[in-house]
């Protein structure tokens, strides 16, 4: 954003021929004395970049527009918003063709599967296209090598190069969010990998909060007991994240502010985007660490909500214990 405004003040302090004093300062007034221009600020994410905007860079009397793009809600509460949910179908078919060009109609049937199984996302979808043109294979082709290799191929460029020194992938793009999410919240991104466990859509909040209330299990001889602290499937380091409701949410609001998780209609669970799951499930894979615990975490998670006439094995015998190797 600095950066940004530097620019402006070298420009106006170069035509009025004076040298650049304060640049922040001297592209306010250029902002505030003229008319009729709009400046664009994309991926304002971090709480600090909004708060820095409105305290810092934004004045009073400003007379142009401002258009600004961020996965973070909460900048619907500081400026008026819309949100840019993921394409239509029939949008995302749209933006396909465009860049690939005309398709056969024996090829509407693998056309629909892909597009659903890259989410309608529109980087995806133009990072898909690009891959097709760039490479000369047909659709159904590239879908089949999805199906097998979806890692390597959402591990290419994207179309939108106009800045190659700084572009980036869809692995890439989630990385960065995920290692800023730790930055919000520590455990936050141990829970998104947990979710990875669970099926994407309609993750209830309620069967959260639940855990947060005690960790039930079913006995070995039948019964549903509370766990002694021996016994205790949750890892000791997201104990304080099911603490209570509030740590819970605290937790779910980071990943919301860089997109990796969403509520679905009515805000009573929440829904994960299918590439970001799909990334969550290879980054748990690739990071053995803490996975059986994670896994035992998921499957409490679950039982925690089953009623008393319903059985569900204890957690002990889904993951045994391991055998202690004195060689």
């Amino acid at each position: 954003m600095e950066e940004g405004f530097r620019g402006i003040a070298q420009l106006e302090n170069q035509v009025a021929g004076k040298a650049c004093q304060d640049p922040v300062k001297d592209a306010q007034k250029w902002l505030s004395r003229n008319s009729g221009w709009l400046l664009i600020l994309d991926n304002v994410d971090e709480d600090n970049a909004v708060d820095a905007l409105q305290r810092s860079f934004f004045t009073a009397g400003m007379l142009g527009d401002v258009l600004i793009t961020s996965r973070n809600p909460t900048t619907s509460a500081r400026w008026d918003s819309i949100e840019v949910d993921d394409l239509q179908p029939h949008e995302a078919q749209t933006l396909l063709t465009n860049i690939v060009g005309p398709l056969k109609s024996s090829e509407d049937a693998g056309k629909v599967n892909l597009l659903k199984d890259l989410g309608h996302l529109a980087l995806a979808v133009d990072q898909a296209s690009y891959y097709i043109v760039a490479t000369g294979i047909t659709l159904q082709e590239y879908y089949e090598n999805f199906q097998l290799r979806k890692r390597h191929l959402l591990e290419q460029y994207p179309s939108t190069s106009y800045k190659l020194d700084q572009r980036e992938h869809l692995m890439t793009t989630w990385n960065l969010s995920f290692d800023q999410v730790g930055k919000l919240h520590p455990k936050a991104p141990q829970l998104l990998l947990m979710f990875s466990l669970l099926d994407k859509v309609d993750i209830s909040l309620q069967m959260l909060k639940v855990t947060a209330a005690g960790q039930m299990q079913w006995g070995i001889i039948g019964g549903f007991e509370k766990l002694s602290e021996e016994e205790c499937w949750m890892p000791k380091e997201l104990k304080w994240v099911f603490k209570d409701s509030f740590s819970l949410l605290e937790a779910v609001s980071a990943l919301r502010k860089f997109s990796m998780v969403r509520f679905q209609t009515g805000g009573t669970s929440l829904w994960i985007h299918p590439l970001v799951h799909f990334w969550a499930s290879e980054r748990l894979h690739v990071g053995p660490k803490g996975r059986e615990e994670l896994g035992k975490l998921a499957i409490g998670i679950i039982s925690g909500v089953f009623v008393k006439k319903d059985l569900l094995p204890p957690v002990g015998v889904i993951f045994p214990p391991r055998q202690r190797n004195d060689n």
